[in-house]
């Protein structure tokens, strides 16, 4: 049995989204008092554990400060784009090497992401590769897209440039203009999502593309049972945990051949992929599953039945209950 304290922020839901939506220049003031917040709330919690698990390399970095103040053990689960940080920003890298020195053992999601982290340093006898989990709700639903005719598109992300938002309103653009009947739903917040109105508005495109901002799970799985394709057409991706649950759902799912991606999604098998940045291979991508009905529902089917093998909670959490045994009983 485990009790498991979890700690991510010390903000409120509705508190988290505005913070999302904020620049790097209005944010840097409330860094300090955040910093600080987090790590004296991560060692009070971690003496009375017996394992800390760290989710990213900058909250490893403070679960390695407290795993020497209390002397526990931590390990630490790469999702991907931190990684790319690393790779990118030699201060990054140096505090993934500070982490990946003093961690147990270094949880990966994709083998995409193993590759990576060779470039900083020989880690190989530390990682183990868990997928990422999908709640058993996503596995449940019963699809619903009959809407006259109209594709649903859906997408889910924080709205900033990186995640190829913009590419994906001129694929919208250049569909409607094909004559297609589509709309799309974008759920999420970022800094960019005022641009993002602004370019809706300018196209025209205000009765096609809805923003919800960030919305519970309960909601997203709401909107992924009418979906009829979903979209994720970032410059770089860890996990893919979003289009990890709309691939459990039975979604077709158009993402880019980035990061940990290639892992999860495997192209003309569980999905179709793409290259980033480039909004008219976006659009015939999508215009291909409208138009092939029989491509659609095999990507669908295969799709359900990898993440259901892959990706179900139960299977994940005894894989990680297990690597928590063996490095408690080792240190």
């Amino acid at each position: 049995d485990y009790l498991i304290y979890s700690y991510i922020f010390f903000f409120n839901d509705t508190a988290t989204t505005e913070i999302y939506t904020l620049s790097l220049h209005d944010a840097l003031p409330i860094f300090p008092l955040f910093i600080i917040i987090y790590l004296l709330n991560i060692i009070r919690l971690s003496k009375k554990s017996d394992i800390i698990h760290a989710n990213w390399i900058p909250s490893g970095f403070f679960a390695a400060i407290a795993s020497r103040i209390n002397s526990k053990p931590f390990i630490v689960t790469i999702h991907g784009s931190d990684i790319a940080w690393a790779l990118s920003n030699n201060f990054w890298k140096k505090m993934a090497i500070f982490v990946f020195n003093r961690a147990k053992k270094i949880i990966i999601v994709s083998i995409e992401t193993e590759k990576q982290i060779s470039k900083i340093g020989d880690y190989a006898e530390k990682i183990e590769t868990i997928n990422s989990g999908v709640p058993d709700e996503f596995f449940g639903i019963k699809k619903d897209i009959s809407a006259n005719g109209q594709i649903r598109l859906l997408f889910v992300g924080r709205l900033i440039k990186e995640k190829g938002i913009f590419e994906l309103i001129e694929a919208v653009d250049i569909l409607v203009g094909n004559g297609n009947d589509v709309s799309l739903i974008m759920i999420g917040a970022g800094s960019d999502e005022n641009m993002l109105r602004q370019r809706i508005k300018n196209k025209s495109l205000d009765g096609k593309i809805t923003l919800t901002g960030m919305l519970p799970k309960k909601d997203i799985l709401m909107y992924l049972k009418k979906t009829s394709i979903f979209i994720l057409p970032s410059y770089n991706e860890g996990a893919g945990i979003a289009t990890l649950e709309a691939m459990a759902t039975g979604t077709a799912v158009i993402s880019t051949a980035v990061g940990g991606v290639p892992g999860i999604v495997e192209d003309g098998y569980t999905g179709l992929l793409i290259n980033p940045k480039d909004s008219s291979e976006l659009a015939k991508t999508i215009a291909k599953l409208i138009n092939d009905k029989e491509l659609k529902d095999e990507l669908e089917k295969k799709a359900k039945e990898w993440t259901n093998k892959n990706c179900r909670w139960g299977m994940v959490s005894k894989i990680t209950a297990k690597i928590y045994n063996e490095v408690i009983d080792d240190f």
